[in-house]
This record gives C-alpha cells, sequence and structure tokens, in this order.
C-alpha cells in the first residue's frame, strides 16, 4: 500500500490456493529484500503470476510472455482484518485456536496471552470464523458467521462457558 518491497512474499503461477498451509508452502519462488523475483521456465503465451505474503491480500495479474521474458508489478495491499477476543467465563485463553474461511480463501491463528487474536489479509466477503479450545482434555468449538471489508477490522469475540452439567444414567 506504501510502495514498501515485501521480503519473502510467495509467487505462484496459476491461482494462489485457498488454504493457508499450502499457500506458505507451495510458491514457486519467494521475493527478495527489494521486493524482487524470477520465475524462470515458463513458456511463451498468457500465464497468471500472483503473489501472498501473511498478513497482506492476495494480487495476481495477466501476463503475456512474447520473446522470452516479461515484467509484473504486483501490489500487496492491507486486505480486510479480523480481531477478538478468546475467554471462558470472561477469563482470557492464551493459545486458543482460531480458524477462518472468507470467499473460501481458509486462515487460521493463535490468541496471544491476554487471549487477543488478529488475522490480517483477508479479501472481502462473507465467512465463517471459529474457535478451538482444548477444556481439561475435552476439545470445543465455537462459530460464528462475519462479513469482512478491505481496509476495515471486523470484530469477532469468543466466550466459551465453564462445563458445570452432568449426566447420569444406567
Amino acid at each position: 500500500d506504501q510502495g514498501e518491497a515485501v521480503r519473502g512474499a510467495f509467487i505462484f503461477i496459476g491461482e494462489i490456493p485457498r488454504d493457508q498451509w499450502q499457500r506458505e508452502r507451495g510458491g514457486k519462488t519467494t521475493t527478495d529484500a527489494a521486493g524482487e523475483f524470477t520465475v524462470e521456465g515458463l513458456p511463451s503465451g498468457e500465464s497468471v503470476i500472483a503473489a501472498y505474503s501473511q498478513g497482506y491480500a492476495a494480487d495476481s495479474v495477466s501476463i503475456n510472455i512474447t520473446g522470452g521474458s516479461g515484467h509484473v508489478d504486483l501490489v500487496l495491499s492491507e486486505g480486510a482484518s479480523v480481531e477478538g477476543y478468546v475467554t471462558q467465563d470472561g477469563k482470557p485463553i492464551s493459545d486458543a485456536n482460531i480458524y477462518g474461511s472468507v470467499d473460501s480463501f481458509s486462515v487460521q491463528g493463535k490468541t496471544d496471552d491476554k487471549g487477543y487474536y488478529m488475522i490480517k489479509g483477508l479479501p472481502a466477503g462473507a465467512g465463517s470464523l471459529s474457535s478451538n479450545i482444548n477444556n481439561g482434555g475435552q476439545g470445543r468449538s465455537i462459530s460464528t458467521q462475519i462479513e469482512t471489508e478491505v481496509g476495515m477490522v471486523t470484530e469477532s469475540n469468543f466466550d466459551f462457558k465453564s462445563a458445570t452439567s452432568s449426566v447420569e444414567g444406567y
């Protein structure tokens, strides 16, 4: 957004994978300290070149490669963000898992020692967000629907209630 170089952005040929794990492991190459990259071995003709770096909205461009080389400028922008707290009975939960999906673009994160999380670089649109905690060996989850907007922060908090119920039977 400021024209600053993004070091370590993943460069893809074709569409960017929707899954965060695949995005962070499947790039053709990465950008250097100056934000530059080279991809060799592309055939002449039309290709899609895309870039992704955690915390930024992805960008892609189509390029028609002729004469053996081509040049593209990719701009990674702020994107949308979601933030909030994960608590249990109002007390912060650290290291809680956060999973989200907006427009089939999946993300994940964890809370800090204050129960706070922030996930940046989401596309705009409707999606879902969930938090998972391990409560005494029992996994628990809360999910909610979210709507994100580029340049805006959507707040979504999760408050788990202590399990105070019991079941008896024969």
